[in-house]
């Protein structure tokens, strides 16, 4: 069986071979990912795949029915090298995954052929990736060749985060924004209100493109809903996004924590409360509630539920008698007390600023 092709430049100078394509995880089914492996050495050989038995795929359509098949590109070495630094680079001879090829696979000879007798014996390039997303490699491939009326007006989050992690590896973003600008605007009406798989998508695709905006509250939903360090799925966020992040939420947590140490130690020096019976009633309920907080094990938890659970402490009803030795219900409770010190935390919680931690040049390739 032969193997899948596209032909984005029928007489391209360049055969870039997709291996194991397919394999980046990225269904919120599950919280468990592969990690990806962006590229592999390139050979002047092709790798023996088993068979199959489905139909050979047009040259429009990736093949749903084999998504283990090696898929081939003919593409631009001129076109890809404008696009991308990274590209410019491999083509340059700098990079593993990109070898000169003396021979010409007999698809391209054959076009070459009516035009030259000796096009066997000119210099091609051959590159190798793998695991990438076919969809999203060929809808990357056709806009930086040309061919917008292949590309779609819309597409979904999923082969909007495929199409991302492309672009944040290859440097493409800037002949691939007008359309990611468009994809982002047809899905943003249906952005996530929680924190969730799609969520942190949508951190990942509003990163790459630098819309601060949509990074911003994603990264808000996130810092609030998290239970612990960001999941990432196979996202490749830059280090210094994460270890910011963590550092906010983790802070966060504290003021939470020393907002209950503070009304603790104000119940305890009687700063806080009317007399000794409403102190020793606040003082004993609050250490009976927070004592699992208090020992560390709000670590794993999300500053969402540990408010929730501040804000779920019980305070015992009590009350006293009044002149005419009539009872009376005390009013003070631990919500009124210690709420608006916790509600301060979370609403000045913010999402991160995505231009506070772009390190990176614009046009700056990746090291080998």
């Amino acid at each position: 069986m032969q193997k899948q092709c596209f032909d984005l430049d029928p007489l391209g100078d360049v055969l870039l071979t997709l291996r194991c394509p397919n394999q980046l995880d990225l269904s919120w089914r599950s919280l468990i990912f592969a990690k990806p492996r962006k590229s592999a050495e390139g050979s002047d050989e092709s790798e023996s795949r088993p068979k199959s038995n489905a139909p050979t795929a047009s040259v429009d359509e990736p093949n749903a029915h084999d998504e283990t098949e090696d898929v081939q590109f003919l593409l631009s070495s001129r076109h890809l090298s404008l696009a991308s630094p990274v590209f410019g680079t491999m083509l340059s001879g700098g990079w593993k995954e990109s070898t000169v090829l003396i021979e010409r696979p007999r698809k391209i000879a054959r076009l070459e052929n009516s035009y030259t007798t000796n096009s066997e014996s000119q210099p091609r390039h051959q590159i190798t990736a793998t695991e990438w997303n076919t969809e999203a490699f060929l809808l990357l491939m056709n806009i930086i060749h040309g061919h917008h009326r292949k590309v779609p007006q819309k597409v979904d989050l999923e082969t909007l985060a495929h199409f991302s992690i492309l672009v944040d590896y290859y440097k493409c973003q800037e002949i691939t924004e007008v359309f990611a600008r468009i994809w982002i605007e047809k899905l943003a009406p249906s952005l996530p209100r929680s924190h969730c798989p799609p969520s942190m998508i949508w951190i990942f695709v509003s990163w790459v493109f630098s819309n601060a905006s949509i990074f911003e509250k994603m990264t808000e939903l996130a810092l609030k809903g998290s239970q612990g360090p960001l999941e990432t799925l196979c996202l490749p966020l830059p280090s210094v996004v994460l270890d910011a992040f963590e550092e906010k939420r983790t802070s966060s947590l504290q003021k939470m924590m020393h907002a209950v140490d503070e009304f603790r130690n104000g119940l305890l020096n009687s700063s806080i409360g009317c007399d000794l019976a409403c102190t020793c009633m606040l003082l004993g309920a609050l250490i009976k509630q927070s004592d699992r907080l208090i020992h560390g094990q709000h670590v794993q938890r999300s500053i969402k539920q540990v408010k929730l659970d501040f804000q779920g402490f019980e305070t015992p009803a009590w009350g006293s008698l009044d002149s005419r030795g009539r009872a009376t219900r005390h009013d003070c409770s631990i919500a009124s007390q210690l709420m608006p010190a916790v509600d301060k935390v979370w609403y000045n919680l913010k999402g991160l600023k995505s231009d506070d931690y772009r390190v990176q040049k614009e046009n700056e390739v990746p090291k080998v």
